[in-house]
């Protein structure tokens, strides 16, 4: 696996972590505001969808200036 692949790889699943745990604590609602975990679910959330356009960006953009 090359590099590239391989970064794509870790964004995929950091994404795919982050925007588990907010769904996970948006089903779990009730046990979520017990525990004060809301907050970061929230920056859980953002930090995702900020994960996803950087693979986007990375997929589309930045990977084809790379020469290895």
């Amino acid at each position: 696996m090359s590099l590239r692949g391989f970064h794509i790889l870790l964004i995929f699943l950091a994404t795919l972590c982050s925007g588990g745990f907010c769904a996970w604590a948006y089903a779990n609602g009730d046990l979520a505001r017990e525990l004060h975990v809301m907050t970061a679910a929230n920056l859980s959330g953002s930090v995702a969808i900020g994960l996803f356009f950087y693979g986007l960006w990375f997929a589309f953009v930045k990977s084809k200036t790379i020469h290895v």
